[in-house]
């Protein structure tokens, strides 16, 4: 068994974890919901609808009120998946929000990041 995103921030045990899901419409935001009530609520699950495919924005706007709130003056982990599709070529087609994400957040100086690999099996 391959570990996911999800299994790693858990096994983190940070006691102010959230996950954060950024869909592009409200049925897509109502499926995540969906799925994480089956998975058991593990954490606090935030959603951002964002028309244009666009993570970065949300993100931007979750660091900056999270940096505003002084019960979280600690440093913030991210956990980024990075999708290994099957065949070499559709990495083209699947990590270009993490690395354009990951590029952002390296320039914060009091955000961690981690990227984790998930083996897509279709």
């Amino acid at each position: 068994m391959s570990i996911t995103p999800y299994l790693f921030a858990l096994g983190i045990g940070q006691e102010n974890l959230l996950a954060v899901y950024v869909g592009f419409n409200d049925d897509s935001i109502k499926k995540m919901e969906g799925k994480w009530e089956e998975w058991g609520n593990p954490c606090r699950l935030v959603t951002f609808k964002k028309r244009y495919r666009s993570v970065l924005e949300p993100f931007v706007r979750l660091i900056k009120m999270i940096d505003e709130k002084e019960e979280f003056k600690s440093q913030i982990q991210i956990i980024i998946p990075q999708f290994i599709p099957k065949k070499g070529w559709h990495n083209i087609l699947y990590n270009q929000t993490a690395l354009l994400l990951g590029l952002w957040l390296y320039r914060h100086k009091d955000v961690v990041i981690t990227t984790v690999p998930y083996h897509l099996r279709k």
